[in-house]
């Protein structure tokens, strides 16, 4: 492993002393770091060293081979990692097996685990994430061997320099840009290395003008409403850092007329069609005068106010023209998780977080807004939902109102509020900026399992036990339409992306297809042997693809057609499949798997997943078209309950029966 010290390389073996090798890679200096609020400090010299000394006498075998052998370093980081997830009772033994299950992770350049380690060790210790997560990539660009682990490191290392640049950490920054460059050259791809360069030109602007700030700092302190310097610090963090929270209000106290009325205009946080779509034009206008980051960034709040009119824009040139400006916009910025996309080819590849205290007993449901700012989530017998901020994976804030569990959670198109479907026969809808109750719709008669918004921000659906469908007008809370046909209770639903067809899945053994304008069955088939446990619809309705509890060899996944209401092929996973989600441009197949592994041989999905013996909590990703094994994720340490996309795509949030909540990322494509 390499490491700087004193600012020169030096090479390291990986049995050199944790302790030492702890404040190399944390840049932890020797005086302990004060605990934040609910985390533990790092444990001192003594504790590591006897912690050590067991890690190291239990795995001596395993450490010796690992010095050699990229796989076998590999294979020990993740056992580490596991074994440290399962470890409560000696903090600084569950710290040691993290630090090395980073560093193992580094030496043999897989990024994912490395990662995975470092989140892990931010969740229970106070230490300084960015700084490690740094220093791993460093390592791991030095020991990578692959283009494919190269690759990874460059995404890794330029989406962490929103975050160096953001704090202001140019030190960091550097070291980021030099992993970048180092990993970059070695994939041999001149598009990668390109996109390095032009985002080293943008740290080194971002930098300088970061130095040309400090005379307006001093400015405001004295006077906070003086005009010019609100002006140059609005235009500074608006337009070189990207913070139009902080930097409009500043904007809206300058001398500068046409941001003054923009920031006015922006704050005021308009939820008409027009004013959203006049507030993009003009943010896409004055792109057009600037270059370098202000260019990228008046785009991207530009593409903000296009992504919030686009579900309203019915038709015609300006919805066209829309759609088209997100898709140019979103290609400027390949490494950013959480912008969208037009087409295929995502490749979902990294942890990016994992949520910090999860629920106690395992995630029920999830759902994410459509601006991808929060994570909605529920627990298995937990009357409580809880709010998250995706940005850094913190809790915001806990919801209370439900007397039973809570089944199915659904945003609304414009974000602006959220429904829970609950098992004591209500539905909610709530405020995730305030937390309040707007509505409860209390017009069921036994467990509610599905709830969904439809596009035209007016209605809400819902699945119930009662075996009936109900379509609610959300302004009054009367029922607009309900229907059944079911013979026993419905605990599956999924809707397409247009909000024009339903499936259910029952007990009743059946699987049906409802047209939901008209409140009419119009496909029914027999799912498969038992209960269903997941179900998924593709956004436009012509794939159903569903689970059921069934035990392996059985444990398998089928998808239908629903024009044709047949089979169109079976995925048989190494494990009992528990949620299914399509990718929002439907070319994709996200499954949660937990359980015994399947011992069938592998090969009835077309080059199907590696043999492999013992417990299996993965997600698997399919082609939609052919079925074909895309790849797998592994983290989760119990069954994989719950999968929702973002809504552009390039990110997915699972939630697992072992408590936590993970943030996936965009990779290579």
């Amino acid at each position: 492993m390499k490491c700087l010290m004193n600012g020169r390389p030096r090479h390291l073996l990986v049995l050199l002393p944790v302790a030492a090798l702890v404040l190399l890679l944390s840049g932890t200096p020797a005086t302990p770091r004060q605990p934040d609020k609910g985390k533990l400090p790092e444990p001192d010299k003594t504790a590591l060293d006897k912690s050590e000394k067991i890690l190291t006498k239990m795995f001596k075998e395993e450490l010796a081979k690992a010095k050699s052998d990229p796989a076998a370093a590999r294979e020990l980081a993740e056992l580490l990692l596991k074994e440290a997830r399962q470890t409560n009772e000696d903090p600084p033994l569950r710290f040691i097996a993290l630090v090395y299950a980073r560093d193992l992770a580094a030496q043999a350049g897989d990024t994912g685990t490395g990662m995975a380690a470092i989140e892990e060790l931010a969740k229970h210790y106070a230490v300084d994430t960015l700084g490690m997560k740094t220093k791993m990539i460093g390592l791991a660009a030095d020991k990578a061997t692959s283009k494919d682990d190269h690759t990874t490191i460059v995404e890794l290392a330029l989406s962490l320099l929103d975050e160096a640049v953001a704090n202001d950490n140019y030190k960091i920054a550097d070291d980021l840009v030099k992993s970048a460059e180092e990993s970059a050259a070695k994939t041999k791809n001149l598009q990668i290395v390109g996109r390095v360069n032009k985002r080293t030109d943008e740290v080194e602007q971002a930098k300088k003008e970061f130095g040309r700030m400090q005379k307006f700092v001093d400015i405001l302190a004295t006077k906070a409403d003086d005009p010019t310097a609100n002006a140059e610090m609005g235009k500074y963090l608006c337009l070189v850092k990207g913070n139009w929270e902080k930097g409009l209000p500043m904007l809206a106290k300058s001398n500068d007329k046409v941001y003054l009325d923009l920031a006015k205009r922006d704050l005021a946080n308009p939820k008409e069609t027009r004013a959203q779509l006049d507030l993009g034009d003009e943010y896409d206008s004055l792109a057009e005068n600037e270059k370098g980051l202000a260019n990228k960034m008046l785009l991207k709040r530009a593409m903000h106010w296009y992504i919030k009119c686009q579900p309203s824009l019915e038709g015609g040139l300006n919805k066209v023209r829309v759609e088209k400006k997100i898709e140019e916009i979103a290609k400027l910025f390949p490494a950013t998780p959480g912008l969208p996309s037009g087409g295929g080819g995502i490749a979902i590849t990294t942890l990016i977080r994992v949520f910090d205290q999860a629920h106690f007993n395992g995630v029920q449901t999830l759902a994410m807004s459509p601006d991808n700012k929060w994570v909605v989530s529920s627990g298995t017998n937990e009357t409580i939902i809880r709010l998250w901020n995706v940005s850094d994976g913190k809790q915001v804030r806990q919801l209370q109102g439900h007397k039973g569990d809570v089944f199915g959670l659904a945003f609304s198109p414009d974000s602006n509020q959220f429904a829970s479907a609950s098992q004591d026969a209500s539905v909610k809808t709530w405020d995730p900026n305030t937390g309040n109750n707007i509505r409860t719709f209390a017009n069921h008669t036994d467990y509610v399992w599905g709830v969904y918004y439809f596009p035209d921000k007016t209605r809400l659906l819902t699945s119930c036990d009662d075996k009936m469908l109900r379509i609610f007008d959300l302004n009054t809370g009367n029922i607009v339409k309900q229907w059944g046909g079911h013979t026993h209770y419905v605990p599956r639903l999924s809707v397409t992306k247009d909000g024009k067809r339903a499936t259910t899945a029952s007990s009743d053994g059946t699987v049906r297809v409802w047209d939901l304008e008209k409140g009419e069955e119009i496909a029914k088939f027999l799912s498969m042997f038992q209960e269903p446990v997941a179900l998924a619809i593709s956004p436009d309705g012509k794939r159903i693809v569903i689970s059921t509890q069934a035990k392996p060899p059985n444990a398998v996944v089928k998808v239908m057609d629903v024009d044709g209401k047949k089979e169109i092929r079976t995925l048989a996973l190494p494990s009992q499949p528990h949620s299914i989600v399509f990718s929002p441009n439907g070319k994709q197949i996200a499954i949660g798997t937990g359980g015994i592994v399947n011992n069938t041989p592998p090969g009835t999905i077309e080059g199907g997943w590696p043999q492999q013996g013992g417990v299996d909590n993965s997600i698997y990703f399919c082609d939609a078209e052919s079925g074909k094994a895309i790849r797998r994720l592994t983290g989760h340490t119990s069954n994989v309950r719950a999968l929702v996309y973002s809504n552009d795509g390039r990110m997915l949030v699972s939630g697992g029966a072992d408590k936590s909540i993970r943030l996936w990322g965009e990779g290579k494509k």
